[in-house]
């Protein structure tokens, strides 16, 4: 079969069974998926003639995208973190509309977080429908402005490759001239100043994405370091070399010619960013302390697990919920749905034991 579009999906720390359960899942649909791997040890996977597997234990996600979007072969990509799954008939709805609109880089839809919940899967939705929308003004200002207020998660859209490839050229330009041991901390920044690039965003009213909340949640402190947003806050307040230095690269880059304008525009969009962190920091430490808890006393964690778990999707999530879950899965696809049921099933008990092994767990 003829691919349509190429799924990259980066996995790490040997997180190889939320890997084969996205390549089953994934199964008979028209699509070629290229792994990048940087966990330290190598994996095999089953060969297929759409499936290219590329270990590079030393190198971040940016460079493994970029790698991975350079090798493919199909005028589309898309980025599938591996305890993530998107809907192939909302992918080939985004290219359709890329196919119609050429002025258009990218374009996603509606996430949904789903855990298993005494054996029923619960939806609820990522963002609620007024922090969404496209991003599609005619001037990159004004785009980086709307994305300061909106809440999509970018990486996960389905991209032009070639205008992805150039987006990629401009951040490392930008990447070479901002502080060398800051260049991991302004990684999430590759996605988000494609705002100030030539194409725009589209967001399809659609269900797109399906995300892991069994997984996710069970961070290791180990991991601060490699948190997505590591900002700090002096760079909020301080006209400090750092943030000039920041100002100055972007300015010249992306052609920016308003100054006041990008200088308060960037000091709000770094505080999103740091913001953010101060979240994740906050989950990580009560996450270690849960962990902790279970290794002394795991009976008494489970049940206190279950009753927290019980009393937000049960009386929380379902009393303040805008949508119910029947709504939501009206929004899918019937035979991808009953795909996605079958594998979560197949690979719930290896899953499980995943998200509770500390020295395996963690997001990209």
């Amino acid at each position: 079969m003829k691919e349509k579009i190429t799924i990259i999906v980066v996995t790490h720390n040997h997180r190889y069974i939320l890997v084969k359960r996205l390549l089953e899942y994934y199964n008979n649909f028209p699509v070629k998926i290229i792994i990048e791997d940087a966990s330290i040890n190598k994996h095999q996977f089953p060969p297929k003639e759409n499936l290219d597997y590329f270990h590079f234990p030393k190198k971040d996600m940016f460079s493994r995208i970029q790698h991975a979007t350079k090798f493919s072969k199909t005028k589309y990509v898309t980025i599938n973190q591996d305890d993530d799954f998107l809907l192939y008939s909302s992918l080939m709805k985004g290219k359709k509309f890329l196919d119609l609109n050429g002025n258009y880089s990218f374009v996603s839809g509606k996430n949904y977080y789903f855990e298993d919940f005494l054996d029923f899967i619960h939806l609820t939705e990522v963002y609620k429908d007024e922090a969404l929308g496209s991003i599609d003004d005619s001037n990159n200002l004004n785009r980086l402005l709307k994305f300061c207020n909106k809440s999509q998660l970018l990486v996960s859209s389905l991209f032009n490759k070639k205008h992805l490839l150039k987006n990629f050229d401009r951040f490392n330009k930008f990447q070479k001239k901002i502080i060398k041991k800051k260049k991991n901390i302004y990684f999430k920044f590759t996605f988000s100043l494609f705002m100030l690039s030539n194409y725009k965003y589209k967001y399809l009213n659609t269900a797109w994405q399906l995300r892991d909340r069994n997984v996710y949640p069970f961070g290791s402190k180990s991991n601060n370091k490699n948190l997505r947003h590591p900002i700090i806050q002096s760079n909020l307040y301080e006209s400090n070399s750092e943030f000039r230095k920041l100002h100055k690269s972007i300015k010249e880059i992306y052609k920016i010619k308003n100054n006041l304008v990008l200088d308060n525009l960037l000091k709000k969009f770094i505080k999103r960013f740091y913001d953010r962190f101060i979240e994740i920091n906050k989950i990580n430490n009560s996450n270690n302390y849960k962990i902790k808890l279970f290794f002394f006393a795991p009976t008494l964690f489970n049940i206190l697990k279950i009753i927290n778990k019980t009393f937000r999707i049960v009386f929380l999530e379902r009393l303040f919920s805008s949508k119910s879950k029947k709504n939501i899965i009206n929004k899918i696809d019937k035979n991808e749905y009953t795909k996605f049921l079958y594998v979560l099933k197949k690979y719930k008990l290896a899953i499980n034991k995943l998200a509770l092994n500390k020295l395996t767990i963690g997001k990209k």
